[in-house]
């Protein structure tokens, strides 16, 4: 007669392992819809910008989801084994806390990212004819290489002190406009310490009581500068000076940047203003943010690296690879688009003139180096010599920063480290420099006014 103690056993034994079974079956297919969700068809449509990966996240990801699918299948062809009910709470485990880690390291920065971009939404604008401005009479906040400052903008959409109504002609004796890019904005640098902040006080002290408009912006370039003009000009808005301030990579932005761009349509401005959100939220997965891999790797290797050979260079070195404000230099010069860059802001810039003369303004032509021309050996480059013989040819006022910045014991007091831009020190220099290139400007303004 068969034991009653024996028959019992595997039937004791048999009730765990179908628990096992069951937990393992339900392992394999949480692991078998984790790695077809995370595949890069799923997650294209759901974070990827146009369902595309830069290499490196790519890699990741397939190496993540085909681990996810191997495993789903070990885990169902033995899920009846307790060991591997074992192995899936240790996999979890593991699973769930680098995706916590993970998530975090992505998230947060995206998050702040989508409030940057938030805060930018509150102070630009996409535009039809120049492709991008500041939102006229805003108050908010820009952020620029981790410095965040303060902005006020015009009733023109223009960079002030104050929130504030221009009107069509000034108060003050004379009126000076500026046309520029970031360097004439001010990027990462509060108003009142910008050389459009600097100069109305400078000018004072030479007995000249002088309003100037900083009607600069980050990206703009000649034909932009042009565009900004007939704009204000068209609205019935009078200047007495007209000052354009020529940045070294507004020939590659006239040449290559905007080469095949001339103007947005109504539907595309607003298309644009409605999809910024969506845009910051899918920067998520292919931005720079944080990983695992961009945390942990290149620090150990930096670490190694700083442990053999102690860090040394120039912060600005990475800004001589960037032929955008680098092609005045020899291994860029030969770029088939330079002479055509060059040519068109020269055109750009006769029509400035021309504008200027119709209007009854002086105009005054500012060109000045960045780091890379400042560290370079050769005292002369094509940016100089070119726009020095084009100012020669139309008659225009020139002032050239270059023999200024030059003199410099140490250019790069005067830039934000690692920025192709000027600090406060740097605003102020050129703030005194167009000071004395304008004072004789309006003071022979005010002369031929107050001739009988």
């Amino acid at each position: 007669m068969p034991d009653p103690q024996t028959q019992a056993q595997p039937q004791a034994e048999r009730a765990p392992v179908s628990r096992h079974g069951r937990l393992n079956r339900a392992c394999a297919i949480v692991w078998l819809l984790a790695g077809v969700c995370g595949s890069e068809f799923v997650l294209g449509r759901l974070i990827s910008r146009d369902n595309q990966f830069d290499p490196l996240n790519l890699l990741v990801l397939r190496t993540v989801s085909v681990s996810l699918l191997t495993w789903a299948g070990v885990t169902f062809a033995w899920r009846r084994r307790i060991a591997l009910t074992r192995a899936n709470l240790v996999v979890t485990g593991l699973v769930v806390g680098l995706g916590v880690v993970e998530a975090g390291l992505r998230i947060v920065p995206a998050v702040r990212a989508f409030r940057h971009q938030m805060r930018e939404a509150e102070l630009r604008m996409p535009h039809a004819r120049l492709h991008h401005a500041l939102r006229p009479s805003v108050r908010g906040t820009a952020t620029w290489g981790g410095i965040r400052v303060e902005y006020a903008t015009n009733s023109l959409g223009f960079r002030d002190r104050n929130v504030r109504d221009v009107a069509k002609t000034t108060t003050s004796d004379d009126r000076v406009l500026l046309l520029g890019d970031s360097f004439t904005e001010g990027v990462g640098i509060p108003f009142d310490k910008t050389f459009a902040g600097l100069l109305p006080d400078a000018l004072r002290a030479h007995g000249d009581d002088v309003e100037v408009l900083n009607g600069g912006n980050a990206g703009y370039f000649p034909r932009l500068y042009r565009r900004r003009l007939d704009d204000f000009l068209a609205a019935g808005f009078a200047t007495d000076v007209v000052v354009v301030l020529l940045d070294v990579t507004d020939v590659h932005d006239a040449a290559v940047r905007y080469r095949d761009w001339d103007c947005f349509s109504g539907a595309e401005v607003a298309s644009m203003e409605s999809e910024r959100a969506s845009r910051a939220w899918k920067g998520i997965w292919n931005e720079e943010m944080g990983s695992l891999y961009q945390a942990l790797y290149p620090r150990l290797v930096r670490r190694l690296r700083d442990w053999r050979t102690p860090p040394a260079g120039d912060p600005w070195a990475w800004l001589a690879d960037r032929e955008t404000c680098a092609w005045t230099e020899a291994r860029f010069r030969d770029r088939d688009w330079v002479a055509q860059g060059v040519r068109l802001c020269q055109t750009e810039l006769a029509e400035i003139q021309e504008q200027c003369a119709r209007s009854g303004a002086a105009m005054l032509l500012v060109i000045f180096p960045e780091p890379t021309q400042l560290a370079s050996a050769r005292s002369s480059n094509v940016h100089r010599e070119s726009f020095a013989e084009f100012a020669d040819s139309r008659d225009l006022t020139f002032v050239d920063l270059y023999p200024v910045f030059g003199a410099l014991t140490d250019w790069r007091t005067h830039f934000i480290r690692g920025d192709n831009h000027w600090n406060e020190a740097g605003h102020q220099l050129v703030a005194q420099t167009l000071c004395e290139a304008l004072a004789p400007v309006v003071s022979g303004i005010k002369t031929e006014e107050g001739a009988p």
